[in-house]
């Protein structure tokens, strides 16, 4: 199973690789582990597309409600998105948490693995095609990854001009404060088991022993709605 996206490039207006999971399954492929687990559709785990940046429920969801915001090309952190998909990669940002806010209760955590230099592939992330993990607040993520890692900077989540040249953990602790500190030797999915610590279930974090695609795809139907929703409103 190759998850990490450096093969070669497909054809495509943004670069996109063969061997990515995301940049398969997001360009309606078939050869990435969702579709070749699920036998759906295309698009089966999509729940809303913002232009370029998607949203979709994560495999091995720690939680309900656990979602990943992606591009459809591949870019190795959203530092790295394209400058004419920021806005719906705020917009993206935005209607995730009213949908988290409203269906648990809290503000949601935001959480990533980022490479900006686009060198580095393996810094405790499984695929290095750029997502930012959404899950359900309420947990404190901030203070373990401070003692255990170095702080490189501290600024609003949705700021393009914030200047980072190596491979990054970023997590949120309130609507708009996203804090990056440095990935250097961080184990595998580090951040998912942080997150699976916060919330006392430590095994969680294991994303591919987790894996129940009836799960998936039930998300996917709620999330879906629950984005239709919230989507519909902010048109009035």
């Amino acid at each position: 199973m190759i998850l990490m996206g450096r093969g070669r490039k497909l054809a495509a207006m943004h670069e996109q690789y063969e061997d990515c999971d995301f940049c398969v399954e997001l360009n309606g492929g078939s050869t990435d582990l969702f579709s070749k687990l699920s036998t759906r559709v295309k698009f089966a785990r999509r729940i809303s597309q913002f232009g370029n940046i998607a949203v979709f429920p994560c495999l091995g969801e720690m939680v309900s409600g656990h979602l990943l915001i992606a591009p459809n090309y591949h870019v190795t952190s959203a530092l790295r998105i394209d400058d004419s998909d920021r806005s719906d990669f705020y917009e993206a940002l935005d209607v995730t948490t009213l949908v988290l806010r409203q269906a648990s209760g809290h503000n949601p955590i935001f959480f990533e693995h980022g490479d900006p230099t686009g060198v580095e592939f393996v810094y405790g992330q499984c695929i290095s095609h750029a997502h930012v993990h959404a899950l359900p607040g309420g947990v404190d993520m901030f203070h373990a990854i401070q003692q255990q890692c170095r702080h490189i900077a501290t600024s609003d989540i949705r700021s393009a001009a914030l200047q980072i040249s190596e491979p990054y953990i970023m997590v949120s602790t309130d609507l708009r404060k996203a804090h990056f500190f440095a990935a250097n030797d961080l184990p595998r999915q580090y951040l998912r088991k942080v997150y699976a610590n916060a919330i006392q279930a430590p095994s969680a974090w294991d994303w591919f022993a987790n894996i129940d695609i009836d799960v998936t795809l039930r998300s996917a139907e709620i999330y879906r709605s629950l984005f239709n929703e919230v989507r519909n409103d902010r048109a009035k």
